[in-house]
């Protein structure tokens, strides 16, 4: 029954990687340029690939999250398909080397897209998008070796479709959403136990927002910071606020004009400013980069034009030294997707510019390591082996910044 039913949703699935048809732009566009083409990046600045995903290993393929990192230095991370059964892996990447952790199997979960998260008992806990004895995603946790045992079955009623990471909330608690699902279809805000006892908090009705996507920010007075693709009173995404006594608030409706379909997390400075990115809208409808005031006044701090890049599905992470860095998985000198650094005041600088060879398409937000390295994924691109005419099927590199 279970596998029927999944394999009737796996279309379903896959098309919620192509954003808005957006990556089959990507490849149309791939087919057009040179694969020849020379690195584009900042002076001081270094662009290595880590790992390549190709059509003849099992590790996994097509990476759409970012990583993180244990005590010892050692990164990991999900491929949203590939691996033995094609339906995602859990990786470790250690000394330059991918060790494949989990393979996901269908009942145990299908097609990760977000990162893991640590927990203070040793394990990780993660979602998948599909699979499960619903088809509709699981939550589950994973001992370091890779064993996985699934906690939360989505069936709909308690939420479908989860694609933001799970966040850390007080002692042996997360928060997370649902994309879909819920009362009213919309998606949910849910809390879980480490044990898997879940409880929806609030069910989404598209006035107050629909379609969370990006991972939730707890705030130092416990409040919760949020945003969703679509809903609001433009039905173009919002920005909300969840009180830690249960009450939801709209802070910014988007317009357009402001921008329009984030898809990812919001970052918060000393002064209690929010930081963001929309997929869409802005000047040119190519998606901004926003900053919200602790008066919940929206300003817009970089109109994406395609030159700078287009169409930001990550949101920001600040460095160690102070800069916001992100990337935009389309435009660019080579319309693949940029790296870029940007100050808290709007000076944007686009540092690497992908070309194929080094990798397209940057979904993840960016991790900086202990090493001072910046690490992130590419959906496709990297694979050396691969048909000049087709993207590979995505790597990791690593940035190191120059002083």
């Amino acid at each position: 029954m279970i596998l029927g039913k999944s394999i009737d949703s796996l279309k379903r699935y896959r098309e919620r990687f192509i954003i808005f048809g957006f990556i089959l732009v990507i490849y149309l566009l791939a087919k057009e340029q040179n694969h020849n083409l020379s690195l584009a990046q900042s002076s001081g600045v270094i662009l290595k690939t880590v790992h390549s995903f190709t059509n003849k290993a099992s590790t996994g393929s097509h990476p759409f999250s970012s990583l993180i990192s244990d005590s010892r230095g050692y990164l990991f991370g999900t491929a949203s398909a590939g691996g033995t059964q094609k339906l995602g892996t859990i990786f470790r990447l250690a000394g330059g080397k991918v060790t494949v952790l989990t393979t996901f199997q269908l009942t145990n979960g299908a097609f990760p897209t977000s990162k893991l998260v640590l927990a203070n008992n040793g394990l990780f806990y993660g979602v998948t998008l599909g699979g499960g004895s619903e088809s509709l995603g699981t939550i589950f946790k994973m001992a370091p070796h890779g064993k996985l045992t699934t906690l939360i079955n989505f069936n709909g009623t308690n939420g479908a479709q989860p694609t933001g990471p799970l966040t850390k909330a007080g002692s042996r608690m997360f928060y997370g959403t649902t994309s879909r699902g819920g009362a009213l279809g919309f998606g949910t805000i849910f809390k879980v136990t480490y044990n898997g006892n879940l409880k929806t908090v609030i069910n989404f009705n598209s006035v107050n927002g629909a379609e969370p996507n990006g991972e939730l920010l707890l705030s130092d007075d416990g409040d919760l910071f949020g945003t969703t693709s679509y809903g609001g009173k433009y039905n173009l995404g919002t920005i909300f606020r969840f009180t830690k006594f249960g009450r939801l608030k709209t802070l910014i409706s988007f317009n357009g004009s402001n921008g329009s379909y984030p898809m990812s997390n919001l970052i918060q400075d000393a002064d209690a400013n929010l930081y963001g990115t929309t997929f869409g809208g802005g000047s040119y409808g190519l998606g901004t980069i926003f900053k919200v005031n602790s008066s919940d006044s929206l300003e817009t701090l970089i109109n994406f034009n395609g030159q700078n890049g287009a169409v930001p599905y990550s949101g920001l992470t600040q460095g160690l030294d102070g800069y916001f860095y992100g990337t935009t998985s389309r435009g660019g000198t080579f319309n693949r997707g940029t790296v870029f650094r940007i100050s808290s005041t709007g000076a944007l600088t686009t540092i690497v510019h992908f070309n194929g060879s080094n990798g397209e398409a940057p979904f993840s937000n960016l991790f900086q390591a202990a090493n001072g390295r910046l690490y992130g994924t590419t959906y496709v691109g990297t694979e050396t082996d691969a048909n000049p005419n087709q993207p590979g099927k995505g790597g990791i590199y690593s940035i190191k910044i120059g002083s």
